[in-house]
């Protein structure tokens, strides 16, 4: 006697099982994910969407915050050369490193921009003869700002500390930020001068060297309570040790810049020969 499926009404083999129902099942989960698919591309897709919005926002809010302290920093520079103790003593008490580091950057900037000018030039006046090392001046000038003033300034927070004063790094940014101020501008000046007038400018290399330390001096004693001689003591050992550290750098360095440049000419003067 024939046999047919109760489901689907197929007729069937003696022994034979219908699969209507697998099929059926089949056919629904792939129905499923097909309609899934599409709904997890969109989500996906808003989720790409919310994320370059929120990266862009982010990028947003942090040009305007470079905007806002590079104004900020600008808006600072004229107190500071009109009256470097009282504004020292005030952008110290606001207990943040922020506009001294600022200082302190716009300086080994300027510092750069003239090392990488002067190396151009140099390289222009031999007829491209030397091969310029750019990566050690940049180090090479690096070293001997920035980092020169946030040793200088840690020295300073110590030796304070040591010899009986109360001080706090973001002070001691504040002192070094100030300073370095009239380095960046006494640089700018020399750099410019010696475009044009070189005597001009060791004249002004001169006189900085000699008013600079009394202008950081008497900042840092506007920030450092403590007796007046220890401060004096504590000032000028860091000075020197500063000093010392610097003519390491240059020296080490300066000596490598050399042999490469040294180097290099002797190898063009072969070449040509």
């Amino acid at each position: 006697m024939a046999k047919f499926c109760t489901k689907c009404g197929r007729r069937l083999e003696e022994g034979e099982v219908c699969n209507c129902q697998g099929q059926a099942q089949g056919a629904g989960q792939a129905q499923n994910t097909a309609q899934a698919q599409p709904q997890y591309q969109y989500q996906y897709q808003g989720q790409q969407a919310a994320k370059v919005q929120i990266d862009t926002e982010q990028m947003k809010q942090m040009g305007a915050q470079a905007v806002a302290g590079a104004q900020n920093m600008f808006l600072r520079i004229v107190p500071v050369l009109k009256r470097p103790v009282t504004e020292t003593r005030k952008i110290a008490s606001e207990h943040s490193p922020l506009v001294g580091l600022e200082f302190m950057g716009l300086k080994a900037l300027v510092v750069l921009i003239i090392v990488l000018v002067a190396a151009a030039r140099l390289s222009d006046a031999m007829g491209g003869l030397i091969e310029m090392p750019y990566f050690k001046l940049i180090l090479l000038a690096l070293l001997l700002t920035l980092a020169m003033d946030v040793l200088e300034a840690f020295l300073l927070k110590s030796f304070a500390g040591m010899f009986g004063g109360s001080t706090d790094i973001n002070a001691m940014f504040s002192v070094v930020g100030s300073r370095a101020l009239y380095d960046g501008i006494i640089a700018a000046a020399a750099g410019i001068l010696a475009l044009i007038f070189p005597k001009g400018m060791v004249f002004v290399v001169l006189i900085g060297g000699v008013i600079l330390p009394y202008v950081e001096y008497g900042a840092f004693r506007a920030v450092v309570p403590g007796d007046e001689d220890r401060r004096v003591y504590a000032f000028f050992l860091v000075k020197a040790i500063v000093t010392v550290v610097m003519y390491l750098i240059f020296y080490a360095l300066g000596q490598s810049v050399l042999s490469v440049l040294t180097g290099s000419l002797m190898s063009s003067f072969g070449s040509l020969m």
